[in-house]
């Protein structure tokens, strides 16, 4: 399993590399006019739209969890939130969106479930 000093160290690198990265993009963009584009944020609607985002990766966990009983593997909701959101990630970040899909199915295949073919009536194969 994981060891919690691994965790704990990866996550401290990851903050440490986020607010680096951070000062730079700011240290090179940042104008005399950005400081009033701050002041005119509505943060009550900045707030709904971050707790929309959360309950939108709930619910599709939740959809992928329900639909992953439908073909007989039960798989938590916590992990086809992570499932999700790691493949939306990489998706979003690597050329040509290709990075989310392989990941996707090496977390599912490290769980059990591989990719297998689905006879349908008026199709050849999927996957």
């Amino acid at each position: 399993m994981l060891d919690r000093k691994k965790v704990k160290r990866g996550i401290q690198i990851l903050s440490f590399i986020f607010v680096l990265s951070l000062f730079i993009v700011l240290a090179f963009s940042i104008k005399g006019e950005t400081f009033l584009y701050f002041e005119k944020v509505n943060f009550f609607y900045l707030f709904l739209s971050f707790i929309s985002g959360i309950i939108y990766a709930i619910f599709a966990g939740l959809t992928f969890t329900s639909a992953s009983l439908a073909f007989n593997k039960k798989i938590p909701p916590l992990f086809s939130i992570e499932l999700l959101l790691s493949g939306y990630f990489l998706a979003s970040t690597t050329p040509f969106g290709s990075g989310g899909l392989p990941y996707q199915l090496f977390l599912l295949s490290r769980k059990g479930i591989k990719p297998e073919r689905v006879h349908l009536p008026f199709m050849f194969s999927v996957f």
